[in-house]
């Protein structure tokens, strides 16, 4: 499999709510870097980290949260790029989100070693607090 189907089978396990086909395409020490200012934003440094930083707020503070991506940019080296929108309906408030990204992923031996969030984490922000 070639590091652009291994991010894009990603995000379609991602779409499943697979978890564990998600975990199978994260090194075993990566490195996810949600953007500064994200309700969820950190670096988390374990795939149980991001499941539990980053995965389950989404699974349950929101409904039907997606990442659709678009284009997967790979330039043919371990640096990839999947541009696309974040969307769904923040349970506490009922605000809906149409957000785009870029997440830029860096891989080795085939796996994701750093996932890096670009987005725009103002409109994140607002959503979840209703303002």
């Amino acid at each position: 499999m070639t590091n652009a189907e291994t991010v894009r089978s990603a995000y379609e396990a991602f779409a499943r709510a697979d978890v564990p086909a998600i975990l199978e395409t994260f090194a075993e020490k990566i490195v996810w870097s949600e953007a500064e200012g994200h309700p969820y934003g950190g670096e988390y440094t374990t795939p149980e980290g991001v499941v539990d930083g980053v995965f389950v707020p989404l699974a349950t503070r929101w409904d039907h949260f997606s990442a659709d991506v678009d284009h997967v940019i790979d330039g043919g080296s371990d640096l990839l790029v999947a541009v696309g929108r974040d969307g769904g309906r923040y349970k506490a408030n009922g605000n809906v989100i149409n957000i785009p990204f870029a997440h830029v992923w860096t891989m080795r031996d085939g796996k994701a070693i750093h996932v890096r969030q670009h987005t725009d984490t103002a409109l994140f922000q607002l959503a979840v607090s209703g303002d």
